[in-house]
């Protein structure tokens, strides 16, 4: 656990760094990191996936989420980023299209 923490802490103090050098607010910094491993997420993962990222600004966590989108069973396109109403009664109470889960 002490190495995922120091790695947590490493990565704001080098969203802070660059932050500094640049000249611009930290939070823009760590805006382009969560983007960045979102990309490389859906790389390894699919494009096709519809993956987001958000680092905890004190900690420093990054958390990954898959979301998909209820849509109506001749609308599916795309099952990785996509369910239909009839799958999505598997994670949600009453799912209704154009809901997201997360």
């Amino acid at each position: 656990m002490a190495i995922t923490s120091a790695n947590q802490l490493e990565l704001l103090q080098t969203a802070e760094a660059v932050a500094r050098e640049k000249m611009i607010e930290p939070g823009l910094v760590i805006e382009a990191m969560e983007e960045s491993l979102a990309r490389a997420a859906k790389s390894r993962y699919g494009a096709e996936m519809d993956i987001r990222v958000s680092i905890d600004r004190k900690t420093g966590r990054a958390t990954f989420t898959r979301v998909r989108t209820v849509v109506e069973e001749e609308e599916l396109e795309n099952y990785q980023a996509e369910f239909t109403v009839e799958q999505a009664k598997q994670y949600m109470e009453n799912p209704e299209v154009g809901q997201t889960f997360v």
